[in-house]
């Protein structure tokens, strides 16, 4: 039987031939040193040297082929800590035979130990990576201290360690600048320090370093959508349009995160329904697939945390209308912040927060109050605000709005706009005896078993 019950000639199957010759060398050396016979011991460890130089150099083909089988991570940890045994096995004896090994024993103890602190990365056991990371450090061995500090950053991302993250990040780029998923956690890390514009020039880089399609790619884009959504750049947010790849699933998850991210900063137009459309197009299953829900499912609750413009200077105000050229108003702005005022007063809030939205939004644009579209908005939350009534059947040419509402909260409305649908409505039929249950929040039709709603992340009871 092969290694891990792997069919033969692989290099599990090689490795595991060598790591047992090399450990019964080991004992044949020991036998020998016992007896008296040195030269005995000398010829056996000479051996010895055969196999071990075969093992040094294939083990990380085999973690690699270990971890193509998706295996649990416990075992490879475990085979590693016996690799790490024999190998100092091997070790101890060189000095009896005037063999120096203490470089070779650096490389490759150093690599034992940083390919754990991968694993365990990998595992979650994030706290226990780093004590081993820090660990394969004490081995001194340069080539891998660009891949130790690497993997101590994503340790530390994920336990929002983050100041520690971004110094282990900045350590390992010395190394090698051109790493693509080291800018990638540098990235997430300044995110998650509120430090945007840095975060913005660090996916950038991880963008142009990354292939195409690529996990790295995807979260780059997500992380650029990310930092224009966070410093209230709305014309770089909706000109960040995800470009062309070949691969539909790799777009469709950008257009479905450009989507949720336009939604969640009160775009109402039709870039937010194309960003949508063009997801389900690309991907019809993304809602229903469980693994890319659950990781949308999060992201929506992260930016219901973060308001759409929270990155955004305090000290920044928008520019006086005066200063602009003529006609050169930012309506879409003065949109999200007459809805904002709109919203504070039907919540009876305090005046000078009211008084503040509302001037806000005549700075984007003075004649706000007369465009057709706030008094359309007016009119919507309005109607959204009045008090609830019993759920009545929706006429069939009447679709829940996907988009939501212009402002935080995601009010849902019903809108006859045959252009945007509800992705239930989308090629299903409703089966006998079928029922379905709506969002208490949002209005949204759901299936009658739904955990939480998709239009805008809230958990159902």
């Amino acid at each position: 039987m092969g290694f891990f019950g792997k069919k033969p000639e692989t290099k599990s199957d090689e490795f595991t031939q060598h790591q047992k010759k090399l450990a019964d060398s080991i004992n044949e050396v020991s036998n020998f040193r016992n007896k008296g016979n040195f030269s005995a011991a000398r010829k056996e460890y000479q051996k010895a040297c055969d196999h071990y130089n075969v093992c040094v150099e294939i083990y990380q083909q085999v973690v690699d082929e270990y971890l193509k089988v998706k295996v649990d991570y416990a075992e490879i940890d475990s085979w590693l800590l016996n690799v790490k045994k024999i190998f100092e096995a091997f070790y101890s004896w060189a000095p009896n035979f005037d063999f120096d090994f203490d470089d070779i024993r650096n490389t490759a103890l150093g690599r034992l130990e940083r390919i754990r602190g991968e694993i365990l990365v990998r595992a979650g056991k994030n706290h226990l990576a780093i004590k081993t990371l820090q660990d394969a450090l004490d081995y001194d061995s340069p080539d891998e201290e660009s891949l130790i500090y690497r993997f101590l950053g994503d340790a530390y991302n994920k336990l929002e360690k983050y100041e520690d993250a971004l110094d282990a990040y900045t350590k390992s780029l010395e190394s090698d600048w051109n790493c693509a998923e080291v800018w990638c956690g540098k990235a997430n890390a300044l995110l998650g320090l509120d430090r945007y514009e840095e975060a913005l020039e660090a996916a950038s880089t991880a963008r142009d370093l990354s292939v195409v399609g690529s996990d790295n790619y995807i979260n780059s884009m997500v992380s650029i959508d990310w930092t224009y959504y966070c410093l209230g750049k709305l014309d770089k947010l909706l000109a960040n349009v995800v470009p062309r790849t070949i691969v539909d699933e790799v777009d469709a998850v950008l257009w479905y995160a450009h989507y949720l991210i336009l939604q969640s900063a009160g775009v109402k137009s039709s870039e937010v329904s194309d960003a949508y459309n063009n997801a389900l197009k690309l991907y019809p299953g993304i809602e229903t697939n469980e693994e890319i829900n659950g990781a949308f499912h999060q992201f929506q609750i992260d930016l219901q945390k973060n308001p759409f413009g929270c990155g955004k200077n305090p000290s920044h105000k928008p520019e006086p209308e005066l200063s602009k050229p003529e006609g050169a108003h930012d309506l879409p702005n003065a949109l999200i912040w007459y809805a904002k005022y709109l919203r504070l007063k039907y919540d009876d809030a305090p005046e000078n927060i009211c008084l503040e939205a509302y001037t806000t939004a005549l700075n984007y644009y003075p004649d706000i109050e007369n465009r057709k579209e706030a008094q359309a908005l007016h009119a919507e939350i309005f109607a959204a605000n009045k008090p609830k009534q019993s759920q009545k059947p929706v006429e069939s040419n009447v679709h829940y709005h996907v988009t939501g509402s212009f402002f935080a909260g995601n009010v849902g409305v019903l809108a006859k706009d045959d252009a945007v649908v509800n992705r239930a409505n989308i090629g299903e039929e409703k089966a006998e005896g079928k029922e379905n249950i709506f969002c208490p929040d949002c209005g949204r039709k759901l299936p009658v078993d739904a955990k939480f709603c998709m239009g805008c992340g809230k958990p159902l009871k």
